[in-house]
């Protein structure tokens, strides 16, 4: 008989009460809850996206999480689910859980309105303890660390990998933003990249389109390039104003894939994409000044 499970019981609740039982007989009944709600999931829209299971969970979907939990024994999958926090974590906040109405005969009446920056009261108060958590997090995240030390080795995969770490410790490029503005009275829309090099490194705070806008206009600068080249070189700066990185391997993905990737687009540049690409990265990370 499929086991139901409340949906207004989150991840977290049922891991928790796991944890609290002592009778094995208690424990199976647990896990198959578990089981039946990841299961649920597995088959929603709302399901994560494979690369977000890989790195939260080691493999290479939900399908094959699951998987994996069925073939152990409720130790092993203890001792699984106990080491998958953040996964759980990342599923509770971004369920798809229906709306309540809620109703009610009484009068409103507003009495106050703040607003709030993760547990902090004042938005500088925010961006300082998103400073402290880069310095703390430094040797412990490696994308973290390339970030600021060497960001031109920085992929797309490493990057996802960063925004995801930070989205679930409280801080997005959306918080940051208002943050920022509210505190400086300066509206930047600046990418997580910069606000991590900003607060670890005091560098400038620059506009996500204008840091790439900027990086090109040095490549454009670089020669007389043919139309088709010109063209090439514009479909690479609509690339990177979406994703805010451009390496090698992105060239074998998406629509540059279709066009023949890498190798085909490089004969269009005489064999020297690859070092246009070195010098775009080169571009993008040159800081007009540092503040304290």
């Amino acid at each position: 008989k499929p086991v139901s499970v409340n949906p207004d019981i989150t991840f977290q609740m049922l891991i928790d009460e796991l944890f609290l039982m002592d009778s094995e007989e208690h424990q199976k009944f647990q896990i198959e809850q578990i089981l039946a709600k990841l299961q649920r999931r597995n088959i929603k829209k709302s399901q994560p996206d494979n690369e977000t299971v890989k790195l939260l969970t080691g493999c290479d979907s939900l399908a094959e999480y699951i998987k994996t939990l069925n073939q152990k024994n409720s130790c092993e999958t203890i001792k699984i689910l106990q080491n998958s926090g953040d996964f759980f974590k990342y599923l509770d906040e971004n369920s798809n859980q229906p709306v309540k109405q809620l109703i009610s005969n009484h009068d409103d009446e507003l009495l106050s309105h703040t607003r709030g920056y993760g547990n902090s009261d004042k938005p500088e108060d925010y961006l300082e303890d998103f400073k402290s958590y880069i310095i703390n997090n430094m040797n412990k995240i490696p994308a973290l660390a390339i970030v600021c030390q060497r960001p031109k080795e920085l992929t797309r995969e490493a990057l996802k990998e960063l925004k995801l770490l930070l989205d679930n410790a409280g801080y997005n490029e959306k918080k940051l933003q208002v943050a920022w503005k509210q505190w400086k009275n300066e509206d930047i829309a600046a990418d997580i990249i910069s606000f991590v090099r900003r607060q670890a490194l005091g560098i400038e705070l620059i506009n996500h389109a204008d840091r790439m806008k900027n990086a090109m206009q040095k490549i454009y600068a670089l020669q007389n390039w043919t139309k088709i080249q010109r063209k090439w070189l514009e479909r690479i700066e609509k690339q990177l104003l979406n994703e805010s990185v451009m390496t090698k391997t992105d060239f074998e993905k998406g629509v540059f894939k279709d066009d023949g990737g890498f190798i085909r687009i490089n004969k269009y540049f005489d064999g020297k994409l690859e070092f246009i690409l070195e010098e775009i990265n080169n571009n993008l990370y040159i800081e007009k000044g540092t503040y304290a």
